[in-house]
């Protein structure tokens, strides 16, 4: 083309977008309307390429042709009128040749229309300019489209399965709903958290649905935004997630948060309380087709079984709140069905409930972890393996208010005869019985225990009447949680309730009586 021809005009505006954003790989949407759009280039270039155009065949190609074009454009293609007669003469009889069909054109078709050389061309480009506009709620195949971040995913965390990403969707490329169900167009750049998963990992993907199918579990989850599907890396599939501010390990540490959470000891209780609510539904609540072909929907109950500090995230941090906790990170997470029968209570007396066999996690061994887990004990893992690590954050969180983080780190890893513990769990083997008949059982270890037993004594921020009486009445519900044995432990229900009822005695402002 000559240098006069719009078509060079475009072709160099867009490597010059590229050469101002090294990362850039692919163009939005937004940046091919803005390239066609300034100065009349469209207009310029139909005139140049046809001759006098009528105005509302320019409108259809700017409505429904710039990917086409660029994509013409970018690989210097030299005989515009059989664009004309492939793409505008024929819109009525071929009405999906538009951008929508640029990303499955048949290579056969291609081939007859355009002839080798420039079928190919076609075929290399066009991935530049058909990025998939990601909607959420919505899972999108990958096929012959690309995935719309701005440039190559870094990673920011390793979970039980897979690293964690993050990457950038391009502007124009995403759509979230609103409050009311509305979807509305990002017109920015939007950070996002990935995690991957591939073909053999379809279990997770379809536990993912079901949590994310009942919009009253969105509060207090961090469910994904969309799904992408990508078959050119061995049918990965791409799961975003809304960008947490911080996950809650280092929410708990970091000085940068301090001001966050230091004396905010009822924002702290009250996220715990969050975090067991999305417990209990987890435990209870999950509603599903017992299978792909049944149009019935049954009962299911979770385990996470991975609940630790880093799989809650933290959003809406703003000046001197402590934020949103969101339960997040499934991946060792097991469903099954939950069966209703009469059991037995505490005292003899029967009650109606639903149980769920015991599970083997599989997953690395952490601090968190409830006894019964590590040490294979007590038919293994549940419910309740994920009430014991609750009450675990619980107790770092409180400490975390009181600013004696690092005081508590004192109290798990040393012993109360001075050693060093032979781990940072929170439990240990408690030896019992007489010098001849000695018995180990795993029990709270004895300075956390007797910490919690005062009260949560010491520290900042503990000094009003309203925030003792709270931590007080927090502290026989944390040891219940950490109890040893398993069955003695209170479900996420119970915990949510209890937790609930504290605060809302304490009140907003009111000092009840210790």
């Amino acid at each position: 083309m000559a240098e006069n021809n719009p078509g060079s005009e475009i072709r160099n505006a867009m490597f010059r977008r590229m050469k101002l954003n090294k990362s850039m790989q692919r163009f939005s949407t937004l940046d091919v309307q803005e390239i066609w759009n300034s100065n009349q280039q469209l207009e310029r270039f139909m005139s140049f390429a046809f001759g006098p155009v009528e105005p509302e065949i320019i409108e259809f190609a700017r409505e429904n042709l710039l990917n086409t074009l660029s994509t013409l454009v970018i690989s210097q293609f030299p005989n515009w009128q059989v664009f004309w007669d492939i793409w505008v003469r024929t819109r009525d009889t071929f009405p999906d040749r538009t951008d929508e069909k640029l990303p499955f054109w048949d290579w056969d078709e291609l081939l007859s229309l355009l002839g080798a050389e420039w079928a190919m061309a076609f075929r290399n480009h066009h991935k530049v300019f058909t990025a998939i506009v990601v909607v959420e709620g919505q899972e999108h195949e990958g096929y012959e489209r690309t995935p719309p971040y701005t440039g190559k995913s870094t990673v920011i965390g390793v979970g039980q399965r897979r690293e964690v990403l993050k990457n950038v969707i391009m502007r124009g490329h995403l759509k979230l709903k609103d409050h009311d169900g509305n979807l509305r167009e990002e017109i920015g750049n939007r950070v996002v958290a990935i995690r991957q998963f591939g073909p053999i990992e379809e279990d997770k993907v379809a536990f993912l649905r079901v949590l994310r199918k009942d919009p009253g579990v969105r509060e207090h989850f961090a469910t994904y935004l969309s799904m992408i599907w990508n078959h050119e890396a061995s049918d990965m599939v791409d799961i975003l997630y809304p960008f947490a501010d911080v996950d809650l390990h280092k929410f708990l540490r970091e000085d940068e948060y301090q001001q966050h959470r230091l004396g905010r000891i009822d924002g702290l209780v009250r996220q715990i309380q969050h975090v067991a609510e999305a417990l209990a539904f987890l435990h209870e609540n999950l509603w599903n087709r017992e299978d792909f072909e049944s149009t019935q929907y049954v009962r299911f109950g979770s385990c996470h079984l991975d609940l630790k500090p880093k799989n809650i995230l933290v959003f809406g941090l703003q000046e001197n709140t402590v934020g949103d906790w969101k339960l997040s990170d499934f991946a060792v997470s097991k469903v099954l069905r939950l069966k209703e029968r009469n059991i037995s209570g505490l005292n003899g007396e029967h009650k109606h409930g639903s149980v769920i066999r015991s599970v083997w996690p599989d997953m690395d061994a952490n601090r968190y972890q409830a006894p019964e887990i590590e040490r294979k004990k007590m038919g293994g893992g549940g419910r309740e393996s994920d009430i014991w690590s609750l009450g675990c954050i619980c107790v770092e969180a409180i400490a975390a208010g009181l600013g004696l983080g690092m005081d508590l780190e004192n109290m798990i890893t040393a012993e109360s005869n001075g050693q060093m513990s032979e781990n940072d769990y929170f439990y240990h083997l408690r030896t019992i019985g007489s010098s001849k008949v000695n018995l180990k059982i795993d029990a709270l270890k004895p300075r956390v225990r007797d910490w919690v037993k005062s009260d949560f004594s010491g520290g900042e921020g503990n000094n009003s009447q309203r925030r003792q009486w709270i931590l007080h009445q927090t502290r026989t519900l944390v040891l219940s949680m950490l109890k040893p044995r398993k069955r003695s432990r209170p479900t996420a229900d119970r915990v949510a309730s209890r937790l609930r009822s504290i605060l809302q005695r304490a009140g907003d402002g009111n000092e009840p009586s210790a």
